[in-house]
């Protein structure tokens, strides 16, 4: 819905998710703390600065949870997805050299998800502002083409 530029159905799903806590269980968290930064993103962009503050807020507090080996590992793992460690692209390029419309769409999201990881924290000096949005902006640009 994001993507063909229906912000406000997005964050109707809000209500479901702003009493939320962080949850151990990374199976389970990976899903809310991706909704968690699209919500922060989209009320951003409609000027709601409490409600995205509240959804960072919510995110960052899973940062602390576990024992100090625990929060150890997380950290390093968020270093790397805040560098674009994890950006799926060779994985795009290679779904549109084999002509995987549905593979190109299903790595695209995954894409469009990282970057809003990074672009809802902060950035990064490796992924700066400008480099994610030009990215971010592509990535729907490609999206919409392919929905």
């Amino acid at each position: 819905m994001y993507t063909i530029g229906k912000k406000r159905e997005c964050v109707d799903f809000y209500e479901y998710y702003k009493d939320l806590q962080p949850v151990k269980d990374k199976r389970v968290w990976t899903w809310i703390e991706s909704s968690l930064l699209l919500f922060s993103l989209i009320f951003n962009e409609l000027n709601e600065k409490d409600n995205s503050e509240n959804c960072i807020e919510i995110v960052k507090e899973a940062f602390t949870l576990g024992n100090d080996l625990v929060v150890s590992v997380n950290n390093k793992a968020r270093e790397r997805r805040m560098n674009g460690e994890l950006l799926s692209t060779e994985k795009v390029d290679i779904s549109i050299q084999q002509k995987e419309s549905d593979d190109e769409l299903t790595y695209r999201i995954i894409l469009l998800k990282e970057l809003i990881y990074i672009k809802a924290l902060s950035y990064s000096d490796n992924m700066t502002k400008e480099k994610v949005n030009k990215a971010i902006d592509a990535n729907i640009l490609a999206l919409k083409n392919l929905l």
